[in-house]
């Protein structure tokens, strides 16, 4: 059975956040180190952050409350906008503790200009195994829109079960529900 368009978009999602290089953060110590790439530290659905995790990870979640799906245009059953958010921690600085979050943050929002991207003056597609997250066999793009919103940085309090500063970036991708033949 073929993945649904949904799981598609993760698993896509997922490889192209997998590429974003990071930033070095000078931390003072070797044992904190951030690594070059996030290649095997995105997970799909994981809320929950555990020991066993990763210093420096992703994951994509769904958003819980979804925005109600748009009308659909010629050829389409629907047309669905669907809320993910990125959730992304890293070891934190003693002295100051969200800074290396923000450079792993923008790190992040510049990975994901890739799906949108377009060259200067030709409006040509700068990254196209990017861009929109690439084409599925019918040759169409996976999405039909992209936006995310500024990064969020949350810093741990007593009221918040995490244990180190993290962030989220809310992302709207559109999907097209295409009428079958």
């Amino acid at each position: 059975m073929a993945d649904s368009p949904k799981l598609v978009v993760l698993k896509r999602l997922t490889t192209l956040l997998e590429a974003t290089v990071v930033t070095p953060y000078n931390y003072g110590s070797l044992d904190s180190a951030l690594p070059a790439t996030l290649a095997g530290v995105v997970y799909r659905g994981r809320a929950v952050v555990s020991a066993e995790m990763p210093g420096t990870f992703l994951s994509i979640l769904e958003a819980p409350k979804q925005l109600p799906s748009f009308g659909a245009g010629a050829g389409e059953a629907r047309h669905d906008r669907w809320t993910l958010l990125i959730n992304g921690a890293c070891p934190e600085d003693r002295a100051n503790p969200t800074d290396p979050t923000y450079g792993l943050l923008q790190d992040v929002e510049l990975q994901l200009e890739r799906i949108v991207k377009r060259s200067r003056g030709t409006g040509v597609e700068k990254y196209p195994t990017d861009y929109m997250l690439g084409r599925n066999a019918a040759g169409e793009h996976v999405l039909t829109s992209f936006e995310f919103q500024s990064g969020i940085v949350v810093r741990p309090t007593q009221d918040n079960p995490s244990s180190r500063a993290y962030f989220y970036i809310p992302v709207q991708v559109g999907i097209a529900k295409v009428v079958s033949d």
